[in-house]
């Protein structure tokens, strides 16, 4: 990481490995249009025994980051991002997006609007050496992007005799996909324990047949 930084902030909290378990970070934001940037470690994630959450409540919102970021946990810790209302943009680099590694759990849930996530690799519903990685969008017209379609959009991959679990959710809207996953349906990938689920649970418009 020559070339990076480490941002520690924006909803994070870390311990110092092996010595000391961490603590609680959390931000909260609750209208506007925001702009989140962070580099490693940041944006509703946690490293060594901690807790880091960040939640923003309404607002089209952009998420920008490398690694460790956007509902990440690494080394029982967990992360969590919550974006509650708003056209978003999220992109990272890998270890976010609802990413878990060793022993840890990563969220990331988006519940209203159309949104967009972008990463490269290990990420949108990554668990990793016995993690459990979870994203969940629960409504709007959605566009998940990947550059690694191997360790993303619901991967769990084996590690120390069991195992780690991914799942990325969609419960809502006309989405697209580029990666493993696809518009209205479930699916599981090569990872073992991973998959996914696009499905719209909205209630019927009136007029509508049930």
């Amino acid at each position: 990481y020559a070339d990076r930084y480490f941002t520690l902030s924006q909803g994070f909290a870390y311990g110092v490995r092996p010595a000391f378990s961490g603590g609680v970070g959390f931000i909260t934001d609750y209208a506007g249009n925001d702009l989140y940037v962070s580099d490693i470690f940041g944006q509703g994630s946690g490293y060594w025994w901690s807790l880091g959450m960040l939640c923003d409540r309404s607002g089209n919102d952009q998420y920008v980051s490398y690694q460790y970021a956007q509902g990440a946990g690494a080394h029982m810790a967990l992360g969590i991002l919550s974006d509650e209302a708003g056209d978003d943009v999220y992109r990272s680099h890998g270890v976010s997006q609802g990413c878990g590694h060793d022993y840890s759990c990563g969220w990331l849930v988006d519940r209203r609007g159309n949104d967009i996530y972008s990463s490269y690799d290990l990420s949108q519903g990554a668990g990793s050496a016995n993690g459990i990685g979870l994203i969940t969008d629960i409504g709007g017209d959605d566009g998940y992007y990947v550059f690694r379609k191997g360790n993303t959009q619901g991967y769990g991959n084996p590690r120390r005799d069991y195992g780690s679990i991914g799942v990325m959710l969609d419960l809502g809207g006309l989405d697209r996909f580029d990666g493993n996953g696809s518009d209205n349906r479930f699916w599981r990938t090569a990872s073992k324990w991973g998959g996914g689920l696009d499905r719209d649970i909205s209630p019927a418009k009136t007029g509508e047949a049930k």
